[in-house]
């Protein structure tokens, strides 16, 4: 296992989450100030981390709101990097809206740092409600109602808070954000905060050290799940460990589910390329030996499904976030998942909670035993103008012996696994073995 990130981390007396030192430092500040008000503010969050909140903003009217919120806002607002814009009346057929769609412009304009952006024009006219705001933007009737709210209270305080925003706008905002130790840093800010974070529907964490591994991590590790747990309103999650594997490795596995866990699929070749790279070099790639090759990658494919246990391991406990809609976790190296979504988060949901006298982790230990194993050695598979050398498959099943020239058992519903061009080509590789290699397949014992 690669060498973990030297990061201190420090278990806040709050019980909470597990936070870096320099978090650490940034919350003991705000609760310094929340000694003072219990209520204090959105405006005392350190000025990066206000920053990282509204450059996960893209829309250019929601910007411009938040422009107008205070000084200190209006220069941090400034410096966001995508924008997105709308336009619900074209000025180039409607030419009495030449002006607001300029003003629009004009106020985009001040958005110097911006590095992308999109612009939507309609393809007919739509006679939908809005107003020029002090030739600053064009904003609907909704929009403008919200404007004159907090144009009032800074006519009172030109230095107003976040927190007079409204509170769907700050929701909007804080859903913006997915990394856990972010949220958790934005929920100890006030009360109201509190609440609004809790209801975002998409998480990120990623932790620099395994675990289950090294076991003494797991009490951190645990502070960080257990304060994950308390997103009830979660739909999308995604959890990254880190890789057991060398930098070096090709290799690439998936977890297929049935209602239990259904299956496991390694996949290592020596190569990959082009087919038209691949024949200026054809006669360099020779068959070897088949026995040598499989017995080398042997212990990395059981590495492999080590991570697999541990990451089914804490499916198990996270699967229990009641709206939860798709999970996925994955090694750093991103060689393997897994993952579940659609309605197959309901059902191992209910698998893992169904009554009967079996514990949860009695349930996960049938995947130890009673496993069948078969690997098959391929020298060259061609496929699809790609063309891999050396290839190692290992499938592990714990469920009816497997008919491998019928391949539908590689189908799932959660059959996401393989998501990008690299995992697609994984993929088809898998299904030409099964096809064409079929005799080469054979039952071992690990």
């Amino acid at each position: 296992m690669p060498n973990a990130r030297s990061v201190p981390n420090i278990d806040c007396d709050s019980g909470d989450t597990t936070y870096t030192q320099d978090h650490y430092l940034k919350m003991n500040e705000i609760k310094k100030l929340n000694a003072e008000n219990a209520f204090t503010s959105f405006s005392d969050l350190p000025e990066d981390i206000v920053f990282q909140i509204l450059n996960k903003l893209t829309d250019l009217k929601t910007l411009c709101l938040c422009k107008h919120v205070s000084r200190r806002f209006y220069h941090i607002v400034l410096q966001v990097e995508a924008i997105s814009f709308t336009c619900f009346t074209n000025p180039f057929v409607d030419h009495s809206y030449l002006a607001t769609f300029g003003s629009a412009i004009k106020s985009l304009m001040k958005f110097e740092r911006v590095k992308s952006l999109c612009i939507q024009l309609p393809s007919s006219l739509d006679k939908s409600f809005s107003v020029q705001v002090e030739g600053d933007t064009t904003y609907t009737q909704d929009h403008y109602l919200k404007m004159n709210e907090i144009k009032k209270l800074n006519a009172e305080n030109a230095f107003t808070s976040f927190s007079d925003l409204p509170e769907d706008i700050v929701f909007q905002i804080l859903n913006k954000l997915t990394d856990l130790k972010t949220l958790c840093l934005c929920k100890h800010v006030s009360r109201r905060f509190y609440h609004i974070v809790l209801q975002v529907e998409a998480i990120s964490f990623t932790c620099f050290t395994n675990p289950f591994v090294d076991h003494s991590y797991l009490a951190t590790f645990g502070s960080a799940i257990k304060s994950l747990m308390k997103f009830e309103r979660v739909k999308s999650l995604c959890i990254q460990l880190p890789s057991s594997l060398d930098n070096h490795s090709l290799c690439k596995w998936k977890v297929n589910f049935k209602v239990k866990f259904d299956s496991f699929i390694y996949l290592s070749p020596n190569s990959v390329c082009l087919k038209k790279e691949f024949k200026a070099n054809e006669s360099a790639h020779q068959e070897g030996e088949e026995d040598m090759a499989l017995t080398l990658i042997k212990a990395e494919m059981l590495a492999c499904l080590g991570d697999m246990i541990y990451m089914i391991t804490l499916l198990s406990h996270i699967i229990r976030l009641p709206m939860l809609e798709e999970v996925s976790i994955t090694d750093s190296r991103k060689r393997g998942k897994v993952s579940v979504s659609g309605r197959k988060v309901a059902e191992v949901r209910n698998w893992l909670s169904s009554p009967s006298d079996e514990t949860i982790a009695q349930k996960l230990k049938y995947f130890l035993t009673a496993r069948r194993v078969s690997r098959c050695y391929v020298p060259l598979l061609e496929f699809s103008g790609y063309v891999m050398t050396g290839v190692k498959l290992y499938v592990v099943h714990w469920n009816d012996p497997v008919d491998y020239a019928n391949v539908s058992f590689m189908k799932s519903d959660n059959d996401d696994a393989f998501e990008d061009k690299e995992e697609a080509v994984y993929n088809e590789a898998v299904m030409e073995i099964f096809k064409k290699h079929i005799d080469r397949i054979v039952r071992v014992d690990l």
